[in-house]
């Protein structure tokens, strides 16, 4: 894979190693870097594209980048799934792209969405606009827990957009996939918006239990 990095040194281990997207081969090598588009058929996306499972080491990271202030390990994620759109031909198809948004409040208490850090990481590499058009009208629970159908409940009327998007093709982008409730949702959302199609691109899909995250 090519380099989206100039800088040297790995950017988790800070070893002087030779990097690929800003990390080198040791830390890489405890990742699971497995571009994927999903075979299923989910409701208002034509096709979720995979970076990683979400699993060993790719875990850790997307839980520290959400939950303990690691902001900078969203350019890492946002380059390799760069590389995974790329690599499976999903580029050509979009001509914008968008992130599942956060309330106001949980996004002032933590201090960032990821998933717009990610979206625009991408947007960078690609020469994509981004559209800052979703929005989060309420908190809801956590999806950690629920079953499939709960989920799909639980994201019912959540998010709205109030932009005109006919004729745009939308790469939506999340950073884990469990059932897909959630990027679903959104997708719902950007058609009724005028959107001819939406795509989805995830750091990780999770392996499906009760307790998984979205």
């Amino acid at each position: 894979m090519s380099s989206f990095f100039s800088d040297s040194g790995c950017l988790i281990c800070h070893g002087d190693f030779p990097l690929e997207n800003g990390i080198c081969s040791q830390c890489l090598s405890s990742m699971d870097f497995t571009p994927e588009i999903l075979g299923e058929n989910y409701d208002f996306l034509s096709d979720v594209y995979i970076t990683f499972l979400y699993q060993n080491l790719t875990q850790e990271w997307i839980q520290k980048m959400k939950f303990q202030e690691g902001k900078y390990l969203a350019k890492i994620f946002g380059n390799f799934m760069t590389e995974s759109l790329l690599l499976q031909g999903g580029h050509r198809k979009i001509d914008a792209i968008a992130y599942v948004p956060m309330t106001k409040n949980k996004e002032r208490i933590r201090g960032y969405n990821q998933g717009k850090l990610l979206a625009e990481e991408i947007g960078r590499n690609l020469n994509i606009p981004i559209l800052h058009v979703l929005k989060k009208k309420r908190e809801n629970k956590d999806q950690i827990g629920l079953t499939g159908q709960e989920r799909t409940e639980n994201v019912r009327d959540v998010f709205s957009c109030e932009e005109n998007l006919e004729g745009r093709r939308i790469l939506l982008v999340d950073d884990v996939f469990t059932t897909g409730a959630t990027l679903s949702s959104c997708g719902k959302v950007l058609m009724e918006s005028g959107a001819e199609e939406v795509f989805g691109l995830v750091i990780a899909k999770a392996l499906y239990t009760k307790k998984g995250d979205e």
